[in-house]
């Protein structure tokens, strides 16, 4: 089967609560040695503000903003309508408010949770299929955050791996 790689497209990527807009990311992990032990993995990504719409009732930090998801595929991407998630994986969440300006995943709480998701591409104990980003509370309300993608490499979505490999024997 050929195989693709493709930068994200040029402009925005939406996550949204009315249209349930969900983003899907891949990283290319196939030049880190498969007996690499993940000591930190971070995914970062940029907001624009300016075409967010993210709601602020000025009541409670638990009811602002719009919390997003964060899951790993079980089988490769090709359309909306047939993408599925691994329900063997544990999901990865973010709630993301109008002052955001990026959000590093995972916060503390899924650190160790989206360590592990990243360790077993790399030991090849889980196929990468990517993972899809959408909303934790579609239809909730008109809440939509816009990412950056691609149109400013140094700000387009940027996964980080610290990583150490065994050293080869002679």
């Amino acid at each position: 089967m050929p195989r693709k790689l493709a930068e994200p497209p040029h402009g925005p990527l939406y996550v949204d609560n009315v249209f349930s807009r969900q983003i899907v990311l891949k990283f290319d992990l196939s030049s880190i040695p498969r007996e690499s032990t993940i000591n930190q993995a971070t995914l970062t990504l940029n907001v624009l503000g300016d075409l967010s719409i993210i709601k602020d009732n000025g009541v409670s930090q638990l009811t602002n903003g719009i919390t997003i998801q964060l899951n790993r595929l079980a089988k490769p991407f090709e359309s909306p309508n047939d993408l599925k998630v691994d329900s063997l994986a544990a999901s990865v969440s973010e709630t993301i408010t109008q002052s955001t300006t990026s959000i590093v995943i995972p916060n503390e709480s899924f650190r160790d949770v989206f360590r592990r998701l990243i360790q077993a591409w790399v030991s090849e104990r889980a196929e990468n299929h990517g993972f899809v980003i959408r909303t934790l509370t579609p239809g909730f309300d008109i809440s939509r955050v816009a990412f950056r993608s691609s149109d400013q490499s140094e700000f387009a979505p940027k996964l980080e791996l610290d990583f150490t490999t065994a050293p080869s024997n002679p």
